[in-house]
């Protein structure tokens, strides 16, 4: 009858058999139990398994997470010491290199004039090198903004960027017309940098 069926579904029963009933029937309907119970335990064990597998991959990502902020800050850290403790003294010898060559060459002998060149380009160049490494660890942190860009433009403001490290060197710069491009120009910009100094 209809109020023993409802109560019957109620416990979510592996199968229902009315009487009277065949051995064959009882048969099928214990079989058909059966593999459904083990169907149901082996998405139950698969169920636990996805689940201790999310958390595990929850714990690693979290732990890889903090190890990131972590090395965010050195990062951060070794950005102040390249930008204040390097930085400032490498200038520094930059400039008196240059201030010696300009006023005071006609004073010194070829050699030293040469010594006090390479000063000035080294220094020149390891300034542009703290200052590529500073460019990339921002550029790391920065979200991009897209844009057209005209890359013949980048290309020449990265060629005026790179007139520091050319020191007296006599180097010809010249451009073909580029197409114009989709993408972030400080990127580009910096890409264009770097291939040309």
């Amino acid at each position: 009858d209809n109020p023993t069926l409802r109560r019957a579904k109620q416990t979510f029963p592996y199968g229902y058999v009315l009487k009277p009933f065949e051995e064959r029937e009882l048969r099928v309907a214990v079989e058909m139990a059966l593999a459904r119970h083990s169907a149901d335990r082996k998405r139950q064990q698969a169920d636990r398994t996805i689940a201790q597998l999310n958390g595990e991959l929850e714990e690693r990502v979290s732990a890889q997470a903090s190890e990131l902020q972590a090395l965010h800050g050195e990062l951060k850290t070794l950005l102040t010491s390249l930008s204040q403790d390097v930085r400032t003294p490498v200038r520094t010898i930059t400039g008196f290199s240059k201030v010696a060559l300009d006023y005071h060459a006609s004073r010194i002998d070829m050699s030293e004039r040469e010594l006090m060149r390479s000063i000035f380009q080294r220094s020149a160049e390891l300034d542009a090198m703290i200052e590529s490494l500073l460019t990339y660890c921002r550029i790391g942190q920065a979200t991009l903004r897209k844009a057209d860009v005209d890359m013949g433009e980048l290309a020449r403001k990265a060629a005026r960027r790179c007139e520091l490290l050319v020191g007296r060197r006599r180097v010809s710069f010249s451009l073909k017309p580029l197409p114009a491009a989709w993408g972030d120009p400080d990127l580009l910009t910096e890409v264009w940098y770097q291939l040309l100094s």
